[in-house]
């Protein structure tokens, strides 16, 4: 107990500098050449993406389309930026302000406040697909630790039967049509483009047309008058 309370105030008491940017002593140099590290790498990916979902569209763009796809690529990749490079300021932002680190505000604390500030930044029909990758990412991460602890034990190929029951539960919105309604999101259109749209559902909204009556007025059997 003697030997884990020294470690563990060793810990507590330890300086940014060898918790977070060894390689200087200043935070503020930390956090600058973590932003210009990270702007190559991030542009790259979000330039990937955004150019695969403009080719999705199968037609021309237009100068529009470029110009928008510019534009959301920059502003993705000045989210990504920030959430990497505002994480190591916050860390030590946090420490500075309470006199040490400790178990909640090592990381989490700091992660917190940053993911709040960098989600401001992307655009907002982006924030419900990064939410749900890192609830994937989470709950993966969470699942190895309790197998690692021994708490849990995984299935033989489990991954495979997670992935088909996910592929059904898209294809049974894709069929049924709810992505056209409240399920709206670029995957069904990668979808489309993969099985075809002949699989899409029928599913349309209400047109609201009222049958009306015809102006023909009833059949008169009296006014049928028969060959002699």
């Amino acid at each position: 107990m003697a030997a884990q309370s020294k470690l563990a105030e060793a810990a507590f008491k330890c300086s940014c500098q060898e918790f977070v940017h060894p390689w200087t002593s200043s935070c503020a140099c930390a956090t600058a050449g973590m932003l210009l590290s990270l702007i190559p790498g991030t542009f790259k990916t979000y330039s990937m993406v955004y150019m695969l979902a403009l080719l999705m569209r199968r037609r021309i763009p237009s100068l529009k389309d470029l110009g928008r796809t510019l534009a959301s690529t920059l502003q993705s990749t000045a989210f990504l930026s920030l959430n990497g490079s505002l994480f190591v300021l916050a860390i030590c932002l946090v420490r500075q302000f309470l006199g040490g680190f400790y178990f909640g505000t090592a990381a989490w604390v700091p992660a917190l406040l940053v993911s709040s500030i960098s989600l401001a930044v992307e655009r907002p029909q982006r924030r419900a697909p990064l939410a749900l990758y890192v609830a994937n990412v989470g709950i993966e991460t969470l699942w190895k630790m309790l197998e690692a602890r021994g708490l849990v034990r995984s299935i033989a190929n489990g991954q495979v039967l997670i992935m088909g029951v996910s592929i059904t539960a898209l294809m049974y919105l894709y069929r049924a049509g709810l992505h056209r309604t409240v399920t709206k999101d670029a995957t069904f259109k990668g979808l489309g483009v993969i099985i075809g749209n002949e699989e899409e559902g029928p599913l349309k909204p209400s047109t609201g047309i009222i049958p009306q009556r015809s102006n023909l007025g009833s059949l008169n059997f009296r006014c049928i008058t028969s060959y002699p």
